[in-house]
């Protein structure tokens, strides 16, 4: 005949199990709140928020026109409303020097994390692309924020580019200062002339904005830059391009990454520290907790870097006396994109048609 236990040993451990309960739900609880209060650090961004009413600023420069308006061909963008598995983030680069400067949305990353190919990707947009601007007339890219903000700027990348923009994160790359320093530092490749532009010039001819003035120890070849020397090298245009500078910017974030992948969960927390006042997003708590589990999940393929347009995608033209890149094919543009983002890397190639991309788009967006 089986043993029975006794009510007394009964209660005892319901008891037991009541109090591991509770412990579990005052952790989770803890938890919940202590995330909660970390990511109230981020500031919410408002489409208005950094709008300036300077509509009618660089649309009248010098310069005689090289092309005619009237010739431009745009094709026909058709918008991928929305592919599961991928989002679509736009990283918004502003450089505020002081506290009365407002920021100029001078760098438009495109970081896109695709959990169906296993990829993440960085893709500059360069900022003098000549573009429609929806209920504006056409101009360079980087007016659509000056116009109308995060939206006016996403409604613009979506009819030019043909894909969506999820979200946006504003990010003050002065904040890359304090994380550069948190992580101890990263290590960038130099050239000749990045170390001649960072040591000020052979006869101090370059501006650079390190703290505590400029830099005597870099060599040709790899280095490890602090903070401030690092921040400096991403704003670096003068000597070549604004295309070298947003490779620089691609390479730094690329740098921070992986980095940041052989750190501890309190150093990431540092970090995470360190910019979350610098930054400025649309997304809520929980899609920014979503959206870095399913990048985390994949982090181990590394970062793809890409530049729109690449050599052979445009001319050099002024237009209303504004130099700006006007694209030779946007339907090609847009080709190229959408296998960067959509496609498996060792199946794309760039080469599917218009028409192709357009049924395959409209395929996706109703799965």
């Amino acid at each position: 005949m089986a043993k029975r236990s006794n009510p007394q040993q009964r209660g005892s451990l319901k008891r037991v199990l009541l109090i591991f309960l509770a412990l579990v739900l005052v952790l989770v609880i803890g938890v919940v709140a202590f995330v909660g209060y970390e990511l109230s650090k981020i500031n919410q961004l408002d489409a208005e928020q950094y709008l300036v009413d300077d509509t009618d600023t660089e649309d009248e420069e010098t310069g005689s026109d090289t092309i005619s308006e009237g010739i431009l061909e745009w094709g026909e963008a058709n918008v991928v409303t929305q592919v599961e598995g991928v989002c679509n983030i736009l990283l918004i680069g502003v450089d505020s020097r002081s506290e009365d400067d407002t920021g100029r949305s001078d760098s438009m990353i495109l970081l896109s994390i695709n959990t169906n190919t296993e990829q993440i990707s960085l893709v500059s947009l360069l900022r003098d692309t000549y573009v429609q601007i929806p209920d504006y007339q056409n101009n360079r890219i980087n007016a659509a924020y000056r116009y109308g903000g995060t939206e006016l700027l996403d409604d613009t990348i979506e009819l030019n580019y043909g894909i969506q923009i999820d979200y946006n994160v504003q990010i003050d790359f002065n904040g890359f200062v304090d994380v550069i320093d948190t992580l101890g530092g990263v290590d960038i490749e130099l050239t000749e002339a990045e170390v001649n532009y960072l040591s000020g010039g052979e006869d101090g001819e370059y501006e650079v904005y390190l703290r505590g003035g400029v830099s005597t120890d870099l060599a040709v070849g790899m280095n490890h830059l602090d903070g401030a020397t690092a921040l400096d090298y991403a704003r670096i245009r003068k000597i070549d391009s604004d295309f070298k500078r947003t490779a620089r910017q691609r390479k730094l974030i690329t740098a921070v990454f992986e980095e940041m992948k052989g750190e501890s969960i309190l150093s990431l927390l540092q970090v995470y520290d360190a910019i979350a006042g610098n930054l400025a997003t649309d997304m809520t708590s929980t899609q920014i907790i979503s959206i870095a589990a399913s990048a985390y999940m994949i982090a181990d393929a590394g970062l793809n870097s890409y530049s729109l347009p690449q050599d052979g995608m445009y001319a050099n033209h002024t237009i209303r006396g504004m130099d700006v890149l006007v694209m030779n094919d946007w339907d090609e543009v847009r080709t190229t994109l959408y296998d960067w983002l959509y496609s498996d890397p060792d199946e794309a190639d760039g080469s599917a048609s218009s028409g192709d991309l357009a049924a395959e788009s409209g395929a996706l967006a109703a799965e």
